[in-house]
């Protein structure tokens, strides 16, 4: 994401705010290296509020604090990707780019990679090449990285930072490899670790940072935890509202809550992950919480056109668009796997790769041809 260059000229404080934030960089600013980076940042903060450059102006005297003026950066990158509700969830060997292209084709407004192993991803090109795949199309893109060590996560995030919107910090996964290795939710009991891999991330990219969470037991414990990563520098904020433990999706509910509560003590965007079924749990989410958007991830596995509006209006989600999309699918799969078992279920006679697949989408309408 490119961003813009501040020229002294066009110094002012809706400018300042455009450039301000975790991530303003001296590349942004058009500085010399760090020996002047920091007092140029105050000649321009000093500039936008009072007009001219004084030494001596104290910080406490400025319209916005540094918290400010990172929330304000947050809105603005929001605003500028486009406000999205509707998000496809970080799944591991899921979120790929065919599958993401897909959920946005069809109601979905954003999209996370699946979860990248950031030392993995640096110091390997194969795996790269391998897990890592977008096009121009493939936006707003999130690329998601699990880490324990701020310079190796940085690093690898700059090798994406100009092919994505933001880069996201996966500190929500439960499972067993993600306690192995020593990341995801399994960092929850070491705040100063997480602190440093925000920071680091919110000062050395030239695009925001943003983070998965999932909740504490104790609300107290979980909005610390939501304070601690603004302070950081995340930008934008998704909640998980079960707890480590929590792993079965089906068999525990998400508590929209503490969602609720968290979207209530900062103030970055929010997103809410968990309890997200069908479309009208959507709307229901959002106007609960107040959330910014929603993410989902199984259901999306079901149903990639679960946040499609027009599955609402008459002939539901199977519109002849949508099933000439799965047509070409099956050819592609068809072409592939030629050995598979195949039934003649499609209307043009050709076969299907499974006597399941398509039978059901040919009786929603019988007069399709593809």
């Amino acid at each position: 994401m490119a961003s813009p260059i501040l020229s002294a000229e066009a110094c002012s404080l809706y400018d300042l705010r455009n450039v301000s934030g975790g991530y303003l960089r001296r590349q942004v600013l058009n500085v010399p290296p760090k020996t002047t980076y920091l007092s140029s940042i105050r000649r321009l903060v000093c500039t936008a509020v009072h007009g001219n450059f004084a030494e001596g102006v104290p910080s406490t005297s400025m319209t916005l604090s540094a918290t400010d003026l990172h929330a304000q950066q947050a809105w603005e990158f929001w605003r500028k990707i486009g406000s999205p509700k509707y998000h496809v969830a970080p799944m591991v060997d899921q979120s790929e780019l065919a599958f993401r292209q897909l959920c946005l084709r069809y109601g979905a407004t954003a999209a996370y990679t699946p979860m990248l192993h950031s030392r993995l991803f640096l110091e390997d090109p194969k795996y790269r090449a391998e897990h890592f795949t977008t096009c121009p199309g493939d936006r707003p893109l999130f690329v998601q990285f699990c880490a324990n060590n701020p310079s190796t996560l940085l690093q690898a995030a700059e090798l994406v930072q100009d092919h994505c919107d933001a880069v996201d910090i996966n500190l929500g996964c439960p499972q067993r490899i993600a306690r192995k290795g020593k990341y995801g939710a399994f960092l929850m009991e070491q705040m100063e670790l997480i602190e440093s891999l925000v920071t680091a991330l919110a000062q050395g990219l030239r695009v925001p940072v943003t983070c998965k969470i999932r909740v504490f037991p104790e609300l107290e414990r979980t909005l610390a935890y939501a304070h601690m990563l603004e302070r950081a520098g995340c930008s934008v904020l998704a909640v998980h509202g079960r707890t480590r433990e929590q792993k079965q999706a089906k068999a525990v509910r998400a508590d929209w809550n503490i969602i609720k509560a968290v979207r209530e003590a900062v103030s970055i965007p929010v997103l809410a992950n968990g309890n997200i079924r069908h479309l009208q749990d959507v709307h229901d989410c959002i106007a609960y919480t107040g959330v910014q958007g929603v993410m989902s991830a199984e259901s999306l596995l079901e149903d990639p056109a679960l946040f499609w509006h027009q599955r609402l209006q008459p002939g539901g989600v199977w519109t002849h668009q949508l099933l000439r999309t799965c047509w070409h699918v099956h050819d592609i799969v068809l072409f592939l796997f030629p050995e598979r078992s195949q039934c003649a279920c499609r209307p043009c006679g050709c076969r299907a790769v499974s006597s399941a697949c398509m039978c059901s989408m040919t009786s929603a309408d019988s007069s399709f041809q593809p």
